[in-house]
């Protein structure tokens, strides 16, 4: 059976997200000996990928701040609506869908292909700054269902998850209902939202084992913090204070992958 990566880059006019998945096929390769796809709409993808799937200009409307550490940010377009379209896309029989700003840094990533379950994503979190911990990504809203991340998934080509891809497409066609019907606080769409959706109805709208999960927890630094240094797979971050928040702590974190959030400081520190 085929096994690979694969990848969205749809850039933005400010974030370079077609140059972060350039390197995260730098590191899929040294750490984990996987191809990569890129799916994207630039044109300008000579380099590292091993395929390259052509997708017109994204649709979203969905605007974002993209902070840079505490105190700067950008309103930018946050072009996320591709995501649904993964499991049609892919040209692997087993997938492993990952965002471009996850930075790979052991082979932990080849687990999922030696288990059974065909699909598995993660359910918990750690935050770099632990001060902050991780209770906005425990459910979608203070009495909501359970938040599942969409940044690290792996699926292989089955009916039952052509039937999730399929349902992703429609929660999404449909955003506005769903997102009034799991009162979530505001109207931009969210791939870990919908994916969290998705598997609620699966589960029969209860909390239920249709979705496995990773055993390990995904690791974070949100975009308030700051990349300072890739050493191999040795990361130095400066995170973000408690009681001042623009000021930092220096971390560091071995062997262990990290989605890093902070997209401009990401930039800063990838040779490609």
């Amino acid at each position: 059976m085929s096994k690979g990566i694969i990848c969205f880059a749809v850039n933005n006019g400010s974030v370079d997200y077609l140059k972060q998945a350039r390197f995260l096929a730098k590191r899929a390769k040294e750490y984990l000996g996987l191809p990569v796809t890129v799916i994207t709409n630039e044109t300008d993808y000579s380099g590292i990928f091993d395929n390259v799937i052509d997708i017109t200009e994204s649709k979203s409307n969905n605007i974002r701040r993209y902070y840079n550490g505490s105190e700067e940010y950008e309103v930018l377009n946050f072009q996320n609506d591709s995501r649904p379209l993964a499991y049609d896309l892919s040209p692997y029989d087993e997938t492993i869908l990952v965002d471009t700003d996850y930075i790979i840094c052991s082979d932990k990533l080849l687990m999922p292909f030696e288990q059974q379950h065909d699909f598995m994503l993660h359910d918990k979190s750690i935050d770099l700054a632990p001060w902050r911990g991780s209770q906005e990504f425990w459910h979608l809203n203070d009495a909501g269902i359970k938040f599942y991340w969409a940044t690290c998934v792996f699926f292989r080509k089955t009916e039952e998850n052509k039937i999730f891809f399929d349902l992703l497409k429609h929660i999404q066609e449909n955003w506005n209902y769903y997102n009034l019907l799991y009162e979530i606080s505001h109207p931009m769409y969210r791939n870990d939202y919908a994916f969290s959706i998705a598997i609620h109805i699966l589960n029969g709208f209860q909390e239920g084992e249709w979705a496995k999960v990773f055993p390990r927890p995904i690791y974070h630094s949100l975009d308030k913090d700051f990349l300072y240094k890739i050493d191999n797979s040795t990361l130095t971050l400066l995170t973000q204070k408690h009681t001042e928040y623009d000021t930092y702590t220096v971390t560091q974190i071995h062997d262990t992958d990290v989605h890093v959030m902070n997209k401009y400081s990401l930039e800063e520190h990838i040779d490609v």
